[in-house]
């Protein structure tokens, strides 16, 4: 044990000689000696324990320690140091070093998340409570960390949520600010324990309004509003509770000095009261509010607008625009008369910001368009073409946005054949040059008119654009092959021709594109170019030896042109080899193409090589996300089929991912397929009797992700089926929250 208090020590100096190797050593004893070395730094933690800089790195190691064993599945009983370890880090809640407080609260609450045991028994649940009523400030405000750390993790029945967050009721009126501000944010972590907690309709509403009675203080505002958003998602019918805050958020936006910070959280609320009014029928707070609500979202369209707007960022700029497009949905016909008076008021402005407002009250307009008289078509389209030729580009990109969705309703290409070339001309722009290109797609999608020309001319003349529209003429080959899958046998192969004819002379950019849409046309054409098998290899497996990654995925369709020739033990050779690479676009067409041998092969696709445990090792902080996202798509699909010990990895992998913080960080990446595949996941893991981690994976989709509402009803219904169906509380009440929420008719 001194040995290794040496050790920690010239690891805490980094003035010392020996600093960068005791720190390579300490890695090495965490990751070799995980249970060795976790007994002997509580040790060394129980003997140093007023020396902050050791306590920190001992605490991190301690961390590192846990997280090897759980990794690797090392049997260990966390409930042994009940006694000694556990004290020791609840203790350290207290401690003056912000550093060590935050870590020794991080590390408690990883052991709740890995074994969720410990929290349910009786003397660490006396800790909890007696740090939560301590006298000391800083062992409150730890311990109130803690629980919000480790709550949206681990499933509480209602006896501990009672006994924890009961415990903390009265400290939303406490005197000491900082102690208020956790407490909200406690209540924002888990909004459902107030259900728990109070009975009755009247106690809920009393204490929520006791919360919402803070907002006035600007200390706590944005908290206030953190927790108001927080309840509307998780309580969409509860939302009269959260009425009293619309006088405030009405006072923010209407206010002349509210910081940014401040009016993007009233945004965000207002944005959370309007989703809710859309998803209920009998609510009718809004429509006696909505001309109010949309004047003053209308006359904040002109705040400065940012540079290079994107349609799915959220700011101060943006949301009461986003805002203004959902109640477009229910109130139109109150709204249109105000959004077509300000076009017309700002439309010459010389204040570009004046301007921008304009376009976007065009673009909400155009979102609806089919809800005005046909007459007023054509004037629409007049004030689009009009915005989309102004000096300034954040203009342009918002008329382009209201021409794509004029387009969109409007299957009369006559009215937009005539924009090609000008839409061409934009498309050179870096902030809407993808805008243009999209209108030109979309004008390719209208059904009378022949796309498969444009392509071929687009063909022949790719090489005469720059490389950024030679990336947006590729983007559009791809997007229009996803969008058409039963196009016409004369057309797909002109499309394929065009595409052949792009991949003899073209940038390894643009390849790598134009690659990526051989999946979509191979499968469909396959017996009209199966006497081009060869020629076809020989180019996909040039540009893969030049680099285009994408081409390997190519490869892997040839499988449909002519299956006799096809070598799988070449291609699953090729895909081993660039999973070992470290580039991450060779790592992320590797599994692509794996998966698609698998579809093709399934359970035979195992008896030739171990690739599913190497993708599974790019399930990590170090991996590309593309590439993390890929690799957690695949494995649901393997599950079924996979022999036992790579089932057992992937259930290891998948409580490890569904744990971490960067779950949350990849949610925007996540479509509607790849969710619905990680829900059957965890259906398939309460299937194998993996209980534990399908509620985890199901808990954190629904609640802590808010990702149910876009997932199929079959899937949804499948899952309400499987939870019913268990005698578990946590489950019958998430079963419970998906049939209110989710299926039941009168929603």
């Amino acid at each position: 044990m001194d040995e290794l208090l040496s050790i920690f020590i010239k690891a805490s100096d980094p003035n010392c000689e020996e600093f960068d190797q005791s720190q390579r050593m300490l890695v090495e004893l965490s990751q070799k000696q995980p249970i060795e070395i976790t007994f002997q730094i509580v040790d060394i933690l129980r003997e140093h324990n007023n020396q902050d800089k050791i306590q920190f790195l001992l605490l991190i190691y301690l961390t590192h320690s846990f997280e090897q064993l759980f990794k690797r599945n090392i049997q260990f009983d966390v409930k042994s140091f009940e006694n000694t370890m556990i004290p020791i880090i609840f203790n350290l809640f207290s401690c003056e070093n912000d550093e060590v407080r935050s870590v020794a609260v991080n590390l408690l609450s990883k052991i709740i998340t890995f074994d969720e045991k410990v929290l349910y028994d009786q003397i660490f649940i006396n800790m909890i409570i007696s740090f939560l009523t301590s006298d000391n400030k800083q062992t409150v405000l730890s311990s109130l960390d803690f629980i919000r750390s480790f709550c949206p993790h681990v499933p509480l029945n209602d006896e501990l949520t009672q006994i924890l967050f009961g415990q903390v009721i009265n400290y939303i009126t406490s005197n000491d600010e900082d102690i208020v501000i956790h407490t909200i944010q406690l209540f924002s972590e888990d909004p459902m324990s107030v259900f728990v907690l109070f009975q009755t309709d009247e106690e809920q509403k009393n204490f929520i309004d006791a919360i919402l009675s803070l907002v006035s203080n600007t200390t706590f505002k944005k908290y206030v509003l953190e927790f108001s958003e927080q309840f509307l998602v998780l309580n969409p019918k509860k939302i009269n509770f959260i009425f009293p805050i619309f006088n405030q958020i009405v006072s923010d936006l209407t206010s002349t000095d509210i910081n940014d910070n401040e009016l993007f959280h009233s945004l965000y609320t207002l944005g959370a009261i309007v989703q809710n009014d859309l998803k209920l029928k009998d609510l009718t707070f809004l429509s006696e509010n909505v001309k109010q609500i949309c004047e003053i979202l209308i006359s904040l369209l002109s705040k400065e607008e940012i540079d290079n707007p994107k349609d799915d960022e959220y700011d101060v700029s943006t949301l009461p625009h986003h805002i203004l497009r959902d109640l477009a949905e229910k109130y139109f016909e109150q709204i249109y008369p105000l959004l077509v008076n300000k076009v017309d008021e700002y439309e010459q402005s010389t204040d570009v910001n004046n301007r921008i407002a304009a376009a976007k009250c065009l673009v909400i307009i155009c979102t609806q368009i089919k809800q005005i008289p046909e007459k007023l078509f054509s004037e629409v389209y007049e004030k689009v073409t009009m915005f989309s030729g102004d000096e300034n580009s954040n203009v342009v990109f918002y008329a382009l946005t209201g021409y794509a969705l004029l387009v969109e309703s409007n299957q009369s290409c006559e009215n937009f054949l005539s924009d090609i070339e000008t839409l061409f001309e934009l498309s050179h722009s870096e902030i809407y040059g993808e805008k243009a290109m999209v209108c030109i797609a979309k004008i390719t999608d209208c059904q009378d008119f022949s796309s498969y020309e444009i392509f071929s001319i687009l063909a022949e003349k790719i090489n005469e654009f720059d490389i950024k529209t030679q990336k947006m003429v590729a983007l559009m080959f791809r997007r229009f092959l996803q969008e058409h899958n039963q196009l016409q046998d004369e057309s797909i192969l002109l499309l394929f021709e065009s595409i052949l004819k792009i991949l003899q002379d073209c940038d390894i950019q643009i390849a790598e594109t134009i690659l990526t849409c051989i999946p979509y046309i191979l499968p469909e054409i396959n017996t009209s170019v199966q006497d081009n098998y060869n020629d076809l290899y020989a180019l996909f497996s040039e540009w893969l030896q030049n680099g285009a990654f994408a081409a390997l995925t190519a490869i892997s369709y040839l499988y449909y042109v002519d299956s006799s020739k096809f070598d799988v033990e070449t291609i699953l050779n090729t895909i081993a080899q660039m999973l070992d690479s470290e580039e991450s676009e060779a790592e992320k067409f590797a599994i692509i193409s794996y998966f698609q041998l698998f579809l093709i092969f399934h359970e035979n696709i195992f008896k030739y090589d171990q690739i599913p445990l190497k993708i599974l090792q790019l399930i990590s902080y170090d991996s590309d996300k593309n590439v993390r996202l890929n690799a957690l798509y695949l494995f649901p699909q393997l599950i079924t089929t996979a022999p036992q010990e790579l089932v057992i990895a992937i259930f290891k992998q998948y409580n490890e991912f569904i744990s971490s913080e960067f779950f949350v960080e990849e949610s925007a990446q996540m479509d509607q397929e790849f969710v619905s595949s990680i829900i059957e996941f965890a259906i398939q893991c309460i299937n194998m009797k993996e209980l534990a981690l399908g509620f985890k994976i199901i808990k954190r989709i629904i609640i802590d992700m808010r990702f149910l509402p876009d997932i199929p009803r079959e899937v949804i219904e499948s899952l309400y089926k499987i939870l019913s169906s268990y005698k578990i509380p946590q489950f019958i009440q998430l079963a419970a929250y998906i049939n209110q929420m989710y299926l039941s008719e009168d929603e």
